[in-house]
């Protein structure tokens, strides 16, 4: 999958099912969270700065892979 430099939105990350079924997998409270949907706009780099607070960056750079791969 391309992600653009990261610059995909997430909405375009949802649509596709197998990227969807990924971030659902390895961060299911946060895809199910109430305000995930107000997230759609941000891109894949701006939920990376965020998550960085909670997430290593190991995992981060491991699900990276994980995108590019589909």
């Amino acid at each position: 999958m391309d992600l653009r430099k990261n610059q995909i939105t997430i909405k375009e990350l949802m649509a596709n099912p197998a990227a969807k079924a990924l971030l659902t997998k390895r961060f299911p409270m946060a895809m199910s969270h109430p305000l995930a949907s107000s997230a759609q706009s941000l891109t894949l780099a701006q939920v990376i700065e965020l998550a960085r607070v909670y997430v290593p960056q190991g995992t981060i750079n491991e699900i990276l892979r994980e995108l590019q791969k589909l």
